[in-house]
């Protein structure tokens, strides 16, 4: 199993395999980010600020971040410093804005509202993580009007706020209202959904039965951001949960701190 550093702050993110969202159906402004190697190529940026839906290729399976860098931060300073960066201490410079899993074939795409910032990539893989690269968005209008969705999913401290029922094949509008970093994982369970969200609470993901690989629509993402993804949800019984934990949390995952919900994809 392949697992990005920054996200194994406790041993229950590495718990949850991950897969990749499906396109979202949304107008263009288009952007793309292309990673090949340890760099990486952006186009459609130029035109400026506000949503744009972003298409993330690589040339091999790659898990990736993307942060907003703060106001008269130094990039370079910034790239060297990812390395040794957990996600929490890397608010020191910016808010994660978007993260997920790509791999050839099979891009991860989002629709993203995007302020006037220098963006930085950032890929985990062969236990490391680093910067391949960035773009900057500029003080413009250059994007379209939020994209629709079907469901919005509110990602709090420490529950989520989340109707009991999906469409299959739905847009997910995830948008985190806590102040702690969180993520959106969704996974597909055998028997009785509570046993899967007990199983959960207790950290125990182990245990759980899963009924196909667990997706992670939305990875890592700061307090007040937005992402607009479209899961590959077949119908069924689903557990929502944020695997994810650091100091802030006590290491605990946040899971187990409330972060664990059943609900129905039909």
């Amino acid at each position: 199993m392949h697992l990005p550093l920054i996200r194994i702050a406790t041993a229950a993110a590495a718990a949850l395999a991950m897969s990749v969202p499906a396109a979202v159906a949304a107008p263009a402004n288009q952007a793309t980010i292309d990673i090949d190697d340890q760099n990486m190529t952006a186009n459609g940026f130029a035109a400026g600020s506000g949503w744009t839906r972003v298409t993330i290729n690589a040339d091999r399976p790659v898990d990736f971040g993307i942060v907003a860098l703060k106001p008269g931060k130094d990039t370079g300073g910034f790239a060297n410093a990812i390395g040794k960066l957990s996600p929490d201490r890397t608010e020191s410079w910016g808010d994660w804005v978007a993260g997920g899993s790509t791999r050839p074939g099979a891009p991860y795409v989002v629709a993203l509202d995007m302020d006037p910032a220098w963006y930085s990539v950032i890929v985990y893989e062969r236990k490391k993580q680093y910067q391949v690269g960035g773009f900057s968005v500029f003080d413009r209008p250059g994007g379209f009007e939020e994209p629709a969705s079907t469901s919005t999913i509110g990602l709090r401290d420490f529950r989520f706020d989340t109707p009991r029922t999906l469409d299959a094949g739905g847009t997910l509008k995830v948008v985190n209202q806590g102040r702690q970093i969180h993520e959106l994982v969704l996974a597909r369970v055998k028997g009785k959904p509570a046993a899967a969200v007990k199983l959960a609470k207790q950290g125990k993901f182990g245990k759980i039965r899963f009924a196909g690989q667990p997706s992670q629509a939305v990875g890592l993402v700061s307090g007040g951001t937005t992402n607009v993804v479209t899961p590959e949800l077949a119908k069924g019984r689903y557990l929502l949960v944020c695997a994810y934990g650091d100091a802030r949390s006590r290491n605990k995952p946040h899971a187990t701190l409330g972060m664990a919900q059943a609900i129905t994809v039909r």
